[in-house]
């Protein structure tokens, strides 16, 4: 054994044969780096082949060695080969079969004679025995077997030395020849004893599994060694080198079909490691456990998924005929009618359909799921009837309401003109603006079907007007006649008007709170004045005509809402055309500020006009309301102090808030036109900065928005200014006042 470094790794297409290094077996030089580095290799072998590192072992020892060492170095070498058969098992953790092949065979005397004339073929075949596989742990061990095998391999040297020695001419080699055999013979002994050192049974260790002994030449070097030759030279005394010499040929002898036809064939035989498929069984237990659960866990959720459809369907087809059933019912086309609570069941047996995606895209149930679920089957055929449903039984309904709503308002143009304007979005005649549709159907639903036991009435409602306001809309014929009629009406009102309107209705405008004489006169108002229209101290002034309401909602509606009716001029068709230059949108802008300067003018006038003394009832009571108005807390005092305060509108309170213009106003009193403000905003901010007045006159400085209000409530501020920390005079007014 020798002639590797380390170790070779030789690939074939059958397997991967690993030559180790002879002195990782004997460890004769450094006993403990060569076992450092035996043992990590097996290491390696088993930290990357875990099941099976190894499929089997060749035990390569030369003939030339083992007839040439004595006994004891014989023993070593067999011990060596056991204490690393040994390890290959124990560290491994497996039981892989072991093949002994003695090299070298050339160099037994005869050998290059007796197989000289082989050809390719029959070097190839296999020279030696193959012992039977053991079938229970009780037979014998191989080694018993070796003499009756290696007898056998004799018979058929000795039959085959006979063919050989009929052609063979040469007398040198036919001695060779027929000497050949018992060379052979005479290396019984070496090989048994070597077998049995190495493969004999052991109480302590498990038995290898011992394959076959063959015999092979790789290269043909060396002296043959004559082992008779030699028994007789010590024993006559004849010098060693008296031997014949032998020489080289280079052809291999027995080793193809070793490998190919024996020992590749042979590696399933080796076992798996205990652990390592005792791991594999459970993993395999657990898998096939897995699996089952998973199969039986796959069919429980189909089954239910199965039943849970067949279910959804059965439903699907009860409310379907329901939906006939009732639907009878309903007067249908041409609708005569606005009784929507008739409608509503109806409507919601097919909203509640399976899978309709009407109000969204419903996320199916997990268990009606898993490859089975015919929701969407059943979900698309609900929202088609569920579609047809609401333009056949509920638009209709809703548009005959604002019909009828429209006849009744004649004389309301502001409301006339919102309806008019929902009824032609229902009707597809103007553009859609579902949010502007859902708030008006639901305050009219609020006030037709009031109180907590409808709530779910009107909450079905607005769920049927979403899923139609989402969904394609079919075009009905409107009332045309009842649409000029109101197109008519709403025309004669002027666009400056309806710009106007639009902005003290707006949402922002009528949730101001109120300004009232109560909440501003002080607790003591109520004794000492009163109202000549017999109005009460509580009614007030609406919210949009205070300071707030100027700086913080008009100027930001009067921008969008002008701009809204500009844009809305459809829907009063022909006649709502409105010229769009520049001069004609100022000119409307103007007019809009005239109508709140006037109105905002005359609530404060009417107010002061209207308030008065109480009756006097008594001397006492004279004197009485006399102190009190002349007191530090005069309601007179409080009262002309806070409207001086709501109409001094330039006055700079910090910076207002006011939405849509903040972006417009640096300050209040102060507008600035932005390059982000389309022109219609521009206009409007124009007009709030320019000259003109109510009657017309002209100044030369641009007047601040809100000005014009200021100047004529000019008189009051001036009467409740203190300046300097001096009593203004309405406080010397009343200081003089006595009874």
């Amino acid at each position: 054994v020798g002639g590797t470094r380390n170790c070779d790794w030789w690939f074939t297409d059958n397997a991967v044969m690993i030559d180790t290094a002879g002195r990782y077996t004997t460890q004769e030089s450094d006993a403990q780096a060569d076992s450092g580095a035996w043992l990590g290799f097996l290491g390696l072998l088993k930290k990357h082949r875990k099941r099976q590192p190894i499929n089997g072992a060749v035990i390569a020892i030369s003939l030339s060695d083992l007839s040439m060492q004595d006994e004891t170095t014989q023993k070593g070498h067999a011990n060596a080969v056991r204490r690393r058969l040994h390890e290959l098992r124990e560290k491994l953790g497996v039981r892989f079969p072991v093949y002994v092949l003695f090299t070298k065979a050339d160099l037994i005397a005869g050998f290059t004679e007796f197989y000289d004339t082989l050809g390719k073929e029959d070097r190839e075949q296999v020279w030696g025995f193959t012992f039977p596989l053991e079938k229970s742990k009780g037979e014998v061990s191989p080694i018993a077997n070796f003499d009756q095998e290696f007898s056998a391999l004799l018979q058929r040297l000795n039959a085959q030395s006979l063919e050989k020695l009929q052609s063979e001419t040469d007398h040198q080699r036919r001695s060779l020849i027929s000497a050949f055999p018992g060379q052979v013979a005479s290396v019984r002994q070496v090989a048994r004893d070597f077998l049995a050192q190495v493969f004999q049974d052991n109480r302590f260790e498990q038995r290898h599994m011992l394959r076959g002994v063959y015999f092979a030449s790789g290269t043909q070097e060396g002296t043959p060694i004559d082992r008779l030759m030699m028994n007789m030279a010590r024993t006559f005394g004849i010098g060693r080198q008296a031997i014949g010499s032998g020489r080289g040929t280079g052809r291999s002898f027995f080793l193809t079909r070793l490998f190919e036809n024996v020992i590749f064939r042979e590696a399933g035989l080796v076992s798996a490691d205990d652990k390592v498929e005792r791991r594999y069984r459970w993993t395999k237990r657990i898998t096939i456990t897995a699996m089952t659960l998973l199969t039986l866990a796959a069919f429980g959720l189909w089954a239910r998924s199965f039943l849970g459809n067949r279910d959804m369907i059965a439903n699907a087809a009860t409310q379907a005929d329901m939906f006939q059933q009732m639907a009878q019912s309903i007067p249908g086309s041409p609708i005569g009618d606005t009784d929507l609570p008739s409608v509503v069941p109806v409507l919601n047996i097919l909203r509640d359909m399976p899978g309709n995606p009407a109000l969204g895209d419903p996320e199916p149930e997990g268990s009606l799921t898993w490859g089975l679920y015919q929701g969407q089957v059943i979900g698309t055929q609900a929202q088609q009837t569920y579609r047809s449903a609401l333009n056949v039984h509920f638009l209709p309904r809703l548009l005959l309401r604002l019909e009828e709503q429209m006849q009744a308002n004649m004389n309301n143009h502001d409301f006339l003109y919102e309806a008019l304007k929902i009824y032609l979005m229902l009707g597809l005649q103007g553009p859609m603006n579902k949010d502007m549709i859902a708030e008006w159907m639901n305050i009219d639903w609020s006030l037709a079907y009031a109180g907590p036991a409808r709530e779910q009435l009107r909450n079905d409602l607005s769920q049927h007007l979403d899923a139609m306001l989402t969904q394609p809309m079919q075009e009905i014929s409107l009332n045309g006649p009842l649409i000029d009629q109101v197109q008519g009406i709403l025309s004669e009102m002027s666009l400056a008007q309806r710009i106007y309107n639009g902005i003290i209705h707006s949402p922002a405008a009528t949730a101001l709170p109120e300004w009232r004489l109560s909440d501003v006169g002080g607790p003591a108002l109520s004794r000492v004045m009163t109202r000549n229209s017999g109005k009460a101290l509580t009614d007030g002034v609406e919210g949009i005509f205070t300071y707030n309401g100027f700086n913080n909602v008009f100027l930001g509606e009067a921008l969008g809402v002008a701009k809204r009716i500009q844009s809305e001029s459809w829907v009063l068709g022909a006649r709502g055309a409105a010229e769009q230059s520049e001069a004609a949108l100022l000119a409307i802008s103007r007019d809009v500020l005239d109508l709140y300067y006037n109105d905002y003018i005359s609530r404060y006038d009417g107010i002061l006009s209207d308030l008065d003394i109480v009756p006097m009832q008594s001397l006492s009571h004279a004197v009485e309301v006399t102190n009190v108005l002349s007191g530090p807390t005069s309601p007179i005092t409080n009262v002309l102090t806070a409207i001086a305060a709501e109409t001094n509108l330039t006055q700079q309170r910090g910076l207002v808030e006011a939405s849509g213009v903040t972006e417009g106003l640096a300050e209040v009193g102060r507008v600035e036109m932005h390059s982000n403000l389309d022109v219609q905003s521009q206009v409007f901010l124009n007009a709030l900065s320019s000259s003109t007045m109510l009657n017309g006159e002209t100044s030369v400085a641009p007047k601040q928005p809100g000005e014009y209000v200021v100047e004529r409530f000019g008189w009051l501020h001036d009467l409740v200014a203190r300046q300097d920390g001096q009593p203004s005079q309405l406080d010397m007014l009343m200081q003089t006042l006595t009874l």
